[in-house]
């Protein structure tokens, strides 16, 4: 587009949010964009942006999906079978429910083999300043978040060989010193839907099917909180407590049984 009118931003805003992301992602991307005009102005390339846009949020936003167990299962012996050290990030959200930004945060020092957890103390952010992108290494979305999660005996097999040769002090998903911008990660996860032939979710989802696939198997709605890291167990049931059809046939075939 050589120019972008108000119209244009305005239609912009109101897909995205239609489309399910948060009134704070897309204004981020609309300062984004403020910020390339705002260059092109003082290139004498367009004129600086004077838009006067609204972010309603009455808009429903979709419910997370989650992945079935076949295609968690899918998913997580793809990256066993194919292994870069971003596969490994992908499988430990998998299999643990961190978000990406805690995923890109973890060294190799936070993952705990004797007690077979992993640590959560930090999160990777993107940070605009100036019309400089850079990464932050920050504290974690909220106190609760702060945790140990437990790892499951088949990823803590998988990493073994690399855990005990890595140097503690590198990033797990990046294999170095510096760690990796979600943006990365997310569009890697992109690849490895495709690849191993699983429906196209957010990476987000995989938080999601940790939490769905946890209630499924009767855990308790506490405990599924305290893992995620939400502050109340409301949080826990307001975004990830969607029950499927089948859980729902499941639930009025055992009242079915407890009235016979």
């Amino acid at each position: 587009m050589e120019s972008i009118s108000e119209e244009d931003a305005q239609a912009y805003v109101l897909d995205e949010l239609a489309a399910g992301y948060s009134r704070k992602t897309v204004k981020d991307c609309v300062t984004v964009l403020k910020m390339i005009l705002r260059y092109g102005e003082r290139c004498g390339l367009c004129a600086a942006p004077s838009w006067n846009l609204r972010y309603p949020s009455g808009e429903r936003r979709p419910e997370p999906e989650a992945l079935s167990p076949e295609e968690a299962r899918r998913l997580a012996r793809w990256c066993r079978e194919n292994f870069s050290f971003r596969n490994v990030g992908i499988y430990l959200s998998l299999s643990t429910g961190l978000r990406i930004g805690e995923v890109c945060a973890l060294q190799w020092k936070d993952i705990d083999r004797d007690r077979r957890v992993v640590v959560v103390s930090k999160t990777v952010s993107t940070s605009c300043e100036g019309g400089v992108s850079r990464l932050v290494t920050g504290t974690p979305k909220t106190p609760s978040s702060n945790r140990e999660v437990p790892l499951t005996g088949s990823f803590r097999d998988y990493i073994r060989p690399f855990a005990r040769v890595m140097n503690p002090e590198h990033y797990i998903v990046s294999g170095g010193p510096r760690p990796v911008d979600p943006r990365s990660l997310r569009t890697c996860f992109r690849k490895v839907l495709e690849e191993a032939g699983v429906r196209r979710i957010r990476f987000h989802g995989l938080r999601h099917t940790f939490a769905t696939r946890l209630i499924d198997a009767g855990c308790d709605f506490k405990t599924v909180s305290a893992l995620l890291g939400h502050a109340s167990v409301g949080t826990t049931m307001d975004l990830y407590v969607h029950p499927d059809l089948e859980q729902k046939r499941r639930a009025v075939d055992r009242l079915e049984k407890a009235l016979r």
